[in-house]
């Protein structure tokens, strides 16, 4: 049997358990509060998976309508440099530039799209390369006289080629930052 002093110390040593669990407690709901808040920050800036694979197919989208374009004014291009009719230079030279000015209109807007998106899905960098495949074209043909272009269209083309170049390089530059 108990004596009466241990009877009597029951009550306290319950008060004293009490106590203690209460401070346990308060500990478990502060973790539990702290960790809701990180779970919180993780949801808002995980990105949505959803939305960005939706970019990314209208993206593929583009490169495909883009590539198709390019095997076409390729086809084009490859039949018209084998043939030798000169009759047909200035034709086939404003067919040629409108062909090719609409091919590096859509890579700018690719690039441009997926820079502004922050997209680095997008290989950037080999559209850059395109681009410059083009401009090359472009000043092939031109010094053959098969495309026609002025001084300033020249140099409006080396300006925008320029700027956009300027852009892609300062967004890399950034995504490098961030990621450092």
């Amino acid at each position: 049997m108990k004596s009466a002093a241990d009877i009597m110390a029951l009550p306290n040593a319950a008060k004293d358990r009490l106590v203690s669990l209460s401070q346990e407690n308060q500990m478990l709901k502060a973790v539990n509060r702290d960790q809701q808040i990180i779970m919180n920050d993780l949801l808002e800036t995980v990105p949505d998976l959803e939305e960005m694979e939706k970019k990314l197919i209208n993206v593929d989208k583009k490169l495909e309508e883009t590539d198709y374009q390019l095997h076409q004014a390729h086809s084009v291009l490859f039949e018209l440099l084998s043939s030798t009719q000169e009759s047909n230079n200035s034709q086939v030279g404003a067919i040629l530039s409108s062909l090719l000015k609409n091919f590096q209109s859509a890579l700018l807007n690719i690039c441009n799209d997926a820079a502004v998106e922050g997209n680095v899905a997008v290989s950037v960098l080999s559209i850059m390369s395109f681009e410059e495949e083009i401009s090359k074209i472009i000043d092939t043909l031109s010094t053959k006289g098969l495309y026609p272009e002025d001084e300033e269209q020249l140099k409006e083309r080396a300006e925008l080629s320029q700027q956009h170049t300027s852009k892609l390089i300062a967004f890399l530059n950034e995504l490098k930052g961030k990621s450092e």
